[in-house]
Formats: structure tokens, sequence, C-alpha cells
């Protein structure tokens, strides 16, 4: 271990570096030239390895798949306890943490290093409070944002709101793009279950809207279902098809059971099996009650899917810099069905938006990861 590195490092610690957020970590990491980091991260970790000479990973989170509880909760502060033991030995000028998975030990943890050591604290609020929590930690985040040196959020709305929720001055709250997500699937794999996609999900012809990944409320999945379960002219239309795929947290789909073009998949989906629906979707629906920014969105619009948009949060922001779908005036029935109704009259809009290469360029240019990394070091140098 090079002590001389460490001592000059930000330790940047994500113990949830898997999937979206080990491809966010990777962008965010590879594109920094100029700061030393060392990047604690999961032991699963699983994007590209980070060929940078800048930093060093330290993959010492183990907890994510134990099953037993205690086991789980044991190994999490046991990695928090080695990197503790790292700020002591080595001082670095700052920490940046990216997700609290037990926000009362994090934050007390946090605050005893800051205290004893007068390190530099850099929190992203990638979501202001956790998703479907309502208040439960409300009271902790408090807490963390009174301490935090500086808060990194992802749209100027997510700045508005978490200054007026949490009374945080402004001049804390950076706004930092987050950058745009690629698939990473195995090209074999696709092309081995492409068959057998085809046959499963018959599109021929047909507008395509989905809903993939997890769906739960604050995604307004059941807005959705609601929606097509309901409405005569979607759900009896031969032109168009609903398709749902992924984990389901407690929305009930069954209304759509006896649906001829609604196709309902709970459970977890493969890479390959999402790259294979976003390219096959014509409008990607995502009615959100309540979100900072999606990684969904910034996902589909790597495939130059259009997409249909609640305001809320930062979600609608890419519709302000080029025309690449559709904004809902509310995340509610009405809205939602006055929508799909428009679209399926309107199919040619649709893929004029699909092969609006000019407009896409705008939005990708916009969440361009070097541009990101580059204001992130900005703001670790700006402590210096």
């Amino acid at each position: 271990m090079d002590k001389s590195f460490y001592k000059s490092s930000v330790f940047f610690i994500d113990p949830q570096s898997l999937r979206n957020m080990a491809e966010y970590d990777y962008h965010l990491l590879a594109n920094n030239k100029k700061d030393k980091i060392v990047f604690y991260c999961s032991q699963f970790y699983d994007f590209k390895p980070i060929e940078n000479s800048n930093i060093q990973c330290k993959p010492i989170f183990k907890y994510t798949y134990k099953k037993n509880r205690l086991i789980k909760l044991l190994s999490y502060v046991f990695s928090y306890v080695i990197i503790a033991i790292h700020v002591l030995r080595y001082r670095p000028r700052a920490i940046h943490v990216q997700w609290f998975r037990i926000p009362a030990f994090d934050y007390r943890l946090i605050h005893l290093l800051k205290s004893l050591f007068k390190i530099k604290f850099i929190f992203t609020a990638h979501n202001i409070l956790p998703h479907d929590t309502g208040d439960q930690y409300k009271k902790v985040f408090q807490k963390t944002y009174n301490i935090a040196d500086a808060i990194i959020v992802h749209a100027e709305s997510t700045k508005e709101e978490l200054s007026n929720l949490f009374h945080i001055p402004k001049s804390r709250i950076s706004v930092i793009l987050h950058g745009l997500l690629h698939m990473n699937v195995d090209n074999e794999q696709l092309k081995a279950k492409e068959a057998s996609f085809k046959e499963k999900y018959n599109t021929n012809g047909k507008i395509v809207f989905t809903s993939l990944g997890l769906q739960n409320q604050y995604k307004g999945s059941d807005i959705i279902v609601d929606v097509w379960s309901k409405t005569k002219e979607l759900n009896s239309n031969p032109h168009c098809c609903l398709i749902i795929a992924g984990m389901n947290k407690g929305v009930d789909t069954t209304p759509l059971n006896t649906i001829d073009n609604a196709f309902v998949e709970e459970r977890l989906i493969s890479n390959e099996e999402f790259y294979y629906l976003m390219q096959l979707t014509d409008v990607y629906l995502l009615p959100y009650r309540k979100i900072s920014q999606s990684g969904a969105l910034l996902t589909a619009i790597t495939f130059h899917t259009p997409v249909l948009v609640s305001q809320v949060g930062g979600i609608a922001e890419p519709l302000d810099i080029a025309r690449i779908g559709w904004k809902m005036e509310k995340p509610d029935f009405q809205s939602l069905q006055e929508w799909l109704l428009y679209l399926v009259k309107h199919p040619q809009e649709i893929k004029d938006i699909k092969t609006a290469s000019t407009e896409w360029g705008k939005v990708e240019r916009h969440f361009n990861w070097s541009n990101i990394s580059e204001a992130t070091s900005r703001l670790y140098n700006s402590f210096a």
C-alpha cells in the first residue's frame, strides 16, 4: 500500500457498486485524470475494470448476497471499520460517500471521523431520501446534510427541494449531472436468446409501450396498470401493446391477466432481456410520482428510445434540452390516459422522434461523462 498515495487522496465510498451504480462509478472515476482516488467498492462490482493510474480500487464490501441479516449487518459494519482504520492511518483530504446502506450507523461513523480528523465530507444525494420510506429516515438525513461540506445532486429541481426541505444553504449544494448509462451485455448470449425473445414478445407492426425494471408505486407502475386495464381504446387495440417486465414491489398487475395485448413478467430480467426489450420499445413509460433522476431514463437515451415522463424532480429536464419525448402534466390516471390515446393515434410522431439524430445528439453531449467528472474534480479541489 502506497502511503503517500492514500494521504493525498479522496476516499470514494460506494457500498452498492453493482449494476447501474457500478457503471456510474466507472465513468465518473475512469474520466478523472487529476485526482488520486481510493475507490472502496463491493467485491461484486460488475462493470468494466477501471484502468486509470489515479484510481486504486479496494473491493471490501462483502455484505450484498449474505442471507442471514445479522451476518449481513456485521459484514457491512466490519467493512466500514476497515475504512475508518484507513482514515486514521492516512488522513485523506476528503471522504466522498455515494450511498448510506444503514443510515443511522453510517451517519454516526462519518460524524465521528469528521470530528476527530477534520476531514471534508462530500455526499451524493442520488435521492434526497431512500425510496418508499416516507419520513422514516428524515431525521438522520437532516443530520447528514447538516454535517456535509458539500452535497451533490443531479438536477436543479433537486437542489431547490433539498434546500427547502432540510434548510440547507444552496452554497453547499452542487448540481453535477448524472451521465448516460449504457447496458453491459454479453452479445453472444443476446444473439442466442433473440429467437426466444421474438417468439415470446410478438410485437410486429405494433406500437410498443414498456415499463422495465423494478415496478412499484413511486415509479407510477400502478397508474400504468390502471389506465391500460380500464381503457378499451388501448387494451382492445390490435396496433399497440404494453410490456411490463421486472421485479414487482406491491403493484397489483392482475387486471392485465386477461388482456391479450398486455405482457407482464414479474421477475428479475437479465441484462440481455432488458437490452432486447429496450430496443423493441417505441415509448418508454416513466410516470414517476417522486424522483430526483432516473437511471432508466438515462439508459433509454442511449437507445434513442422516446420517453413519456412526469414532471417531477429532474426526470423531465432532458426534454428541455431536446425533443426526445413527451411530458405528462401530472402523474395520474387522466394525464397518462390522454397521452397514451394521443400517441396510439400519432405513430409517425413517435417514429420522427425516434430517428431525430440531431435531437439525441444534443442530449448525449449534455450528459457527457468527461464534463461530469471534471465538475466533480473541481468540487474536490475547492477544498484544497
